[in-house]
C-alpha cells in the first residue's frame, strides 16, 4: 500500500494558524501565572494622578455647594462653586489634581448605579441627615 505524501502534510496556512494559536495560548497562561497586565502611559503621569470624589451635596450657600464625601480622603466637608442644576441631596463627582479641584459634575448614568452599589448605606445615611436638617 502506497501512500501519498501530499496528503498527509499540512497547508502552509493551516500551520501559521497553528503556531498563532498556540503562542497566545503560551502568552495568555504566562500573563495568568504572573497576574501582569498591559498599562498604556497617557498624558497623566504618575505624578499628576486625577482622582474623582464623590460626595452628597448637603447645602447651596452663597454660590457655594457644601458636599460631604462617600468615598475618598479629603479630610472633611468640600466646598465648591455651586453650579445651576446643583440641589441637595444630589451626587456629585469632584475631581482632584494634586489636591486642587479642577471640575466638579452631578454624577450619573453607571457612575451613579455603580456608586449606589457600593455605598448605598452611606448615601442613605447623608441624605437623612439632610432631610433633618431642612426640617429643623
Amino acid at each position: 500500500m502506497i501512500i501519498n505524501k501530499s496528503k498527509r502534510r499540512l497547508k502552509p496556512w493551516v500551520k501559521n494558524t497553528l503556531v498563532f494559536v498556540v503562542g497566545a495560548m503560551i502568552v495568555a497562561s504566562v500573563y495568568t501565572v504572573f497576574q501582569a497586565s498591559a498599562k498604556t502611559e497617557g498624558v497623566v503621569n504618575s505624578d499628576n494622578d486625577i482622582k474623582a470624589i464623590h460626595g452628597v451635596i448637603e447645602i447651596n450657600l452663597n454660590g457655594e455647594s457644601h458636599v460631604k464625601p462617600i468615598d475618598g480622603e479629603t479630610g472633611g466637608e468640600i466646598v465648591i462653586s455651586q453650579k445651576k442644576n446643583y440641589i441637595p441631596m444630589q451626587i456629585v463627582t469632584i475631581l482632584y489634581d494634586n489636591g486642587d479641584i479642577i471640575n466638579h459634575y452631578v454624577t450619573e448614568d453607571n457612575e451613579l448605579k455603580n456608586l449606589m452599589k457600593k455605598h448605598d448605606n452611606k448615601i442613605t445615611e447623608y441624605r437623612q441627615g439632610v432631610l433633618k436638617a431642612e426640617y429643623e
